[in-house]
């Protein structure tokens, strides 16, 4: 990814809640998101997933049920990232919490040999109680060039994000970045 660039991720759909909104809002801006599904959430909504897979934006795995890697047995890390990535089939991998051991990274991609691991670097804490949306929208705007942006495909962090979102999109291209899949 080059400096004028960033990446817009969003972790733990799909959600009948907020997917779709975010999806609109997402295609109104012509912005390209990568989204890092749970196997548990596309199992439940199926229909969400769909809309998901036709909307032109890029889908990854996140796991079944966002297990810690640094805090679950290898074997039951290895199943529940084999059932998710099943659902989800896809070429990209967020481990949950950005948490994986090299030993069960190794015995993925041994598996999964075109399988890439995506990280992040950049999390303004839509998911923290402790946030709310001047915090997090202060956070937002301190994005810079090559940041991978974590936020969360949930109805309630949909609901701190959108309020500003589309306006903060045309700001971060006002500054002139470029929002690519990651």
């Amino acid at each position: 990814m080059g400096s004028h660039q960033i990446a817009l991720t969003f972790d733990d759909g799909p959600h009948p809640d907020s997917t779709s909104q975010l999806l609109e809002l997402l295609k109104k801006c012509n912005v390209p998101s990568t989204h890092f599904l749970l196997g548990k959430q596309v199992e439940k909504f199926p229909n969400i997933f769909q809309l998901l897979k036709s909307s032109g934006q890029k889908i990854g795995s996140h796991s079944f049920s966002h297990l810690n890697g640094w805090q679950t047995n290898h074997e039951v890390y290895f199943e529940d990232f084999s059932k998710g990535n099943l659902l989800i089939n896809s070429s990209i991998f967020r481990p949950p919490y950005g948490k994986i051991t090299n030993r069960q990274w190794r015995f993925i991609q041994s598996a999964n040999p075109e399988l890439k691991c995506c990280q992040f670097n950049f999390m303004p804490g839509d998911f923290d109680d402790k946030v709310d949306t001047q915090l997090l929208k202060d956070r937002m705007y301190q994005v810079r060039g090559g940041d991978i942006i974590v936020l969360h495909d949930r109805p309630d962090c949909w609901d701190k994000y959108s309020p500003f979102l589309e306006q903060w999109i045309i700001d971060i291209r006002n500054r002139g970045l470029e929002f690519v899949f990651l």
